[in-house]
């Protein structure tokens, strides 16, 4: 079973395989738990994690390490979009913003990934604030 591919529609998760598929070792992914439980971030009653738990953790992933939010930032950010409806975000971002083959290295290519780092960032902030508003209104 490829546990990589987010939406394949996976059986629960060991911890460990949460760990391995997040690639996030067992101390980080701990901390999360307590930190994050309360929006999400936690086991079923079997111990096991769901693949919405998996995608949850990959948001934490990326708002915290690649996003830089903080841990308060990136709770607020998950409660914002109520994160069962952020996987559309998600999806949105890909289609929106693609990984370019041509950006290489070198000083250029690092101020035109900034700006388009700070570009996805925006969009999906609005994107976030959208979908909130779509929940309150059909609430």
């Amino acid at each position: 079973m490829n546990h990589h591919d987010p939406d394949l529609q996976i059986e629960p998760l060991t911890f460990e395989q949460l760990c391995s598929d997040l690639q996030i070792g067992p101390h980080v992914v701990e901390f999360w738990l307590r930190e994050f439980g309360a929006v999400g971030f936690a086991s079923n009653s079997d111990g096991l994690y769901s693949a919405e738990v998996l995608r949850v953790g990959r948001l934490i992933k990326r708002f915290l390490y690649e996003e830089y939010f903080t841990l308060r930032g990136t709770k607020r950010r998950l409660r914002e979009a109520k994160f069962r409806d952020f996987s559309v975000a998600l999806s949105a971002e890909a289609v929106m913003f693609p990984q370019s083959e041509t950006d290489g290295p070198g000083p250029e290519s690092d101020s035109i990934q900034l700006q388009a780092a700070k570009a996805r960032q925006m969009a999906l902030h609005e994107v976030a604030g959208l979908l909130l508003e779509i929940q309150q209104l059909t609430e």
